[in-house]
């Protein structure tokens, strides 16, 4: 899977590439996605049509980067305030999407947090507020400490949006370069903003379901 957009806020991309013990998380991200091929989202996509409606491919690419990023070790749902006294019951309800700690040259703890946001627009400041709590510090208790980090936020490129058969109100890159600029005095880690790029061989076309209010979405290929 190719990267058609990138935004690096607060020198993240400088960061990541310059910071040996980050660039080496870096290279785990960017070849999660580059191992994501247009048939596996393909056949991801049709094996959760079996199960359940869907019409994009949000869902397969999710459960691809979490196999993949879970692969390379990073951890998955890791909670945001995972202490009782910031929450009520035994479980967060606040999770991060990936993470993973890492220890720099000269002994510190740092890493990387990773949202994958392909849900309503409306979440594009919480889901950027999310890894900046994950990768800053202060008194914000998490399952997994990586310190003073990097953020990575992952959404959907407008043709993947398009072709993808994502809803019209997903947030797309457009809009969270957009929101992630409005909130530079509120944002105070480095993030990188990653938009994903639409498979070259195929598209989604949403397809009406016979007694069902839900639209499916339907391979169509791309001709050379």
């Amino acid at each position: 899977m190719d990267i058609s957009d990138r935004y690096s806020f607060r020198f993240a991309e400088d960061i990541l590439g310059s910071v040996k013990p980050l660039n080496s998380l870096w290279q785990e991200v960017l070849s999660a996605i580059h191992s994501i091929s247009d048939d596996d989202i393909k056949e991801k996509h049709l094996a959760i049509q079996q199960q359940e409606s869907t019409k994009s491919l949000s869902k397969a690419i999710n459960q691809l980067l979490d196999e993949r990023l879970k692969q390379k070790g990073w951890n998955d749902q890791s909670g945001i305030f995972s202490v009782p006294e910031y929450q009520d019951g035994t479980g967060s309800t606040w999770t991060l999407d990936f993470s993973k700690g890492t220890t720099l040259e000269n002994g510190d703890t740092s890493g990387v947090a990773i949202e994958v946001a392909f849900n309503h627009a409306e979440a594009a400041a919480w889901n950027l507020t999310k890894p900046m709590l994950a990768a800053e510090i202060n008194d914000v208790r998490v399952q997994n400490n990586i310190g003073e980090g990097v953020g990575i936020v992952v959404v959907a490129s407008s043709d993947l949006k398009k072709n993808g058969a994502f809803d019209g109100a997903i947030g797309d890159f457009n809009r969270y370069s957009k929101t992630l600029r409005a909130m530079r005095n509120t944002i105070t880690v480095p993030i990188m903003l990653l938009g994903l790029a639409a498979p070259k061989t195929f598209k989604v076309q949403p397809r009406e379901q016979k007694n069902s209010p839900y639209k499916s979405g339907e391979i169509i290929p791309i001709s050379d």
